[in-house]
């Protein structure tokens, strides 16, 4: 982890060849307090072609080069936190407003229709208080592995807050959507927990039902409130 010249690479046992003209080398190790993050390999064409004043000046780009690099890493580490949800590891609210923007365009573009599931679980508050929180969060992370499951690639999956979960699937009809969210639901209910956790899920359909993103939600919501007052377990569409 120290810096290493090599002025002829002729001679030098442990160089590997880069470029074809190099005669010699330095490398300078990229670090972050005591954790390599990566290596500056400097070549010239010229034997003991680098001075010492070549050498500082290197040093110093490599620290400022290391630097940058994890400013970089941290900001994507931030800008990937802040569009997941810690909990699920799924997307979460912040993420879902970028994306569903992006399928109205493309939906509108192409006049292709997608769907839109607003999902609550019935019953989790009891589960809840029964088992404490920490089981209850349990439990969200191994629905929101089954849900992910049971959706394509394509599909977006994520945690809208609390017990509620999205889901907007391209290139959907209500009739896809119905097999899928059925598909969803019984997946849910399989798990036979005690007190009974099952999905309420409400559908609205691009552009069928409406086809502005805020009109979309509000009657998925809708759906799924309806869902959940005539018993739970089941799926509703909007406007039915």
């Amino acid at each position: 982890r120290e810096m290493y010249y090599s002025p002829d690479v002729s001679k030098d046992p442990y160089y590997i060849p880069g470029v074809k003209e190099a005669k010699s080398e330095v490398c300078f190790p990229l670090m972050i307090g005591e954790r390599l993050i990566g290596v500056l390999d400097v070549e010239s064409p010229e034997i003991d072609g680098f001075t010492p004043d070549d050498i500082r000046i290197l040093s110093t780009l490599s620290a400022q080069i290391a630097i940058a690099l994890e400013n970089a890493r941290l900001y994507e580490e931030a800008k990937r936190l802040s569009l997941t949800d810690p909990l699920t590891g799924l997307p979460n609210r912040r993420s879902f407003g970028i994306m569903i923007e992006n399928e109205l365009r493309r939906a509108e573009r192409y006049r292709r229709p997608f769907a839109l599931f607003m999902m609550d679980f019935d019953n989790f508050k009891s589960y809840n208080d029964k088992f404490g929180h920490s089981a209850g969060d349990d439990i969200l992370k191994k629905f929101s592995n089954l849900m992910k499951e049971t959706i394509r690639d394509v599909d977006f999956l994520g945690r809208y807050g609390g017990d509620e979960f999205i889901a907007v699937l391209p290139e959907t009809d209500a009739n896809f959507a119905l097999v899928v969210a059925e598909r969803i639901r019984k997946k849910i209910e399989s798990e036979n927990l005690e007190p009974p956790v099952t999905l309420s899920i409400g559908i609205s359909v691009f552009p069928k039902d409406a086809r502005e993103k805020q009109k979309l939600i509000d009657l998925a919501d809708h759906a799924c409130y309806e869902a959940k007052e005539m018993g739970g377990n089941r799926v509703n569409f909007a406007g039915v």
